[in-house]
């Protein structure tokens, strides 16, 4: 089953494999059933970078935006996908919702995939300016994330 190319690891959860790609621009979301093998659903994102230039993403070529690893919850999947900001989906493929990033610096990507524990989202999102954060929404609300805050750090 050919579905595009990607550097993120799969992940389990219950009898699903969670996986993204990367084709023709666009970042896919894909679930397979760990039974059989089979495409139970894709949803994908576009992806218009990346643009050259300062305050812009500058992917080497060797990476894409499928390079992040999904993460998962009782009832969601979690994709984030630089640009393409960070969605929220049900294990049955329906967006629940989506949060925008402006684009910010970089060569291999943000340094991290997002993470969930006890309904909050985290999110690393390093970049080339001397000023990185670390993003963390709440998932009490399921139509939207409320953002708790952002912490910022140098090294």
């Amino acid at each position: 089953m050919p579905i595009g190319l990607g550097h993120s690891s799969p992940i389990l959860w219950g009898d699903r494999i969670f996986l993204t790609s990367f084709k023709n621009e666009t970042l896919w979301i894909h679930s397979i059933l760990k039974e059989n093998g089979g495409l139970e659903w894709s949803q994908e994102k576009p992806y218009a970078g990346p643009k050259k230039g300062p305050g812009f993403e500058e992917l080497h070529d060797d990476t894409n935006p499928a390079a992040f690893t999904l993460c998962a919850d009782e009832q969601r999947v979690y994709s984030y996908g630089l640009s393409v900001g960070l969605t929220s989906y049900d294990h049955l493929g329906n967006e629940i919702w989506h949060q925008d990033f402006e684009p910010t610096p970089f060569l291999y990507g943000t340094g991290g995939s997002p993470m969930v524990h006890d309904g909050t989202v985290f999110l690393l999102r390093d970049s080339l300016k001397q000023e990185n954060s670390m993003l963390y929404l709440s998932l009490i609300h399921i139509s939207e994330p409320t953002r708790l805050g952002m912490m910022s750090y140098a090294v």
